[in-house]
């Protein structure tokens, strides 16, 4: 875990997506972790969670 901004509440999680290290970004005040990164970037580049999961047919990504 990384905190990015602590006036604004951003943390970065460190994960792994297909073989490739991203970085998944929270905010305080976001009901749950929306947006994700490529490591490096600033986190004005945040992407939606849904763009990781373009390829898959949606039965099988798992929601919990």
């Amino acid at each position: 875990m990384e905190l990015v901004n602590i006036d604004a509440g951003v943390v970065n999680f460190y994960s792994w997506w297909d073989g490739e290290e991203v970085l998944l970004n929270w905010q305080y005040g976001e009901p749950a972790v929306q947006f994700w990164m490529d490591p490096g970037e600033t986190s004005a580049v945040r992407r939606p969670l849904g763009q990781l999961f373009y390829d898959l047919p949606q039965h099988e990504i798992q929601r919990h």
